[in-house]
């Protein structure tokens, strides 16, 4: 399959100290022809299907057959900075670049966790129903992990003498007393918790998107199709609420029900936000 992919295109957020144009490296890294152009791009959080919107409208536009797409993410590795300030020829103490290039809102200069409790107190949404729902969610990846389902899609990476096979954030000890006892960390009086928000991350995730007349052709079985892709813009200050009106503006543009759609995977930043969602 290698000798058919026509680019690379990955999505990275905190990209300081990682060198020129991760994609490029990963290529290159992978084996594949230094003649293959490669892309990295930014949306913070829709980087990776970003990416794969991306290479869907190449392909669409007749440009590519193949295409690697994927997003890739190291907050543990990810530098502090220090800014020269010019006038005094001082340097200023360093900033940590995953709190001020992915976690803070560039317009407000609030950190991520401001806009959960933002809307947390717009919609109504309790402490107790945000700690139900990450229980729910933590409930729901341990019964996965147990039964093995994303067992096919993960690589095994050997680092010493241990060997990962499973998504390390899944707490399956938690209880819905254990996160009622945590306190919150964005605001005094607030809502958001460790335990209703989500965690900091090393992972990647690539896939290979096709033409459909690509894999016909040579007989290449596929796991999925994209019907369609859409894209909305939000207020900042409530960016975890913007799934609502990208699958509404999907399902209009599209003249499906919700009652037709099987399964929803909505990323769950933070519970506040994924229960306004689920609602609305």
């Amino acid at each position: 399959m290698k000798d058919h992919v026509e680019q690379v295109i990955f999505g990275n957020v905190l990209q300081a100290g990682n060198g020129q144009n991760p994609a490029r490296q990963i290529a290159l890294n992978s084996g594949l022809s230094a003649e293959i152009p490669a892309s990295t791009i930014n949306q913070v959080c829709g980087s990776g299907l970003k990416a794969i919107s991306m290479a869907r409208q190449q392909i669409l536009l007749g440009e590519a057959e193949v295409i690697v797409a994927g997003g890739i993410e190291s907050m543990t590795n990810a530098p502090s900075i220090t800014y020269y300030n010019k006038e005094e020829d001082t340097l200023s103490k360093p900033v940590p670049t995953m709190t001020f290039d992915g976690l803070t809102d560039a317009f407000s200069g609030k950190i991520m966790g401001l806009t959960a409790e933002n809307v947390a107190e717009q919609y109504g949404v309790s402490r107790e129903a945000q700690d139900a729902f990450a229980y729910g969610s933590q409930m729901k990846a341990a019964k996965a992990q147990e039964q093995g389902i994303f067992a096919a899609e993960i690589l095994p990476l050997e680092i010493g003498d241990e060997v990962i096979t499973q998504d390390e954030g899944v707490r399956q000890e938690t209880t819905l007393e254990k996160l009622s006892l945590l306190r919150t960390i964005f605001k005094e009086d607030g809502t958001v918790t460790a335990g209703n928000a989500s965690t900091i991350n090393d992972g990647a995730s690539a896939v290979i998107i096709a033409s459909k007349e690509f894999a016909e052709t040579n007989q290449i079985p596929y796991l999925a199709i994209v019907h369609d892709i859409t894209e909305i813009g939000i207020d900042p200050s409530i960016m975890g609420i913007a799934p609502v009106s990208a699958i509404n503006k999907l399902i209009d543009r599209n003249q499906i029900s919700m009652e037709e759609i099987d399964l929803f995977e909505i990323n769950e930043a933070f519970a506040a936000s994924s229960v306004v969602v689920q609602k609305n």
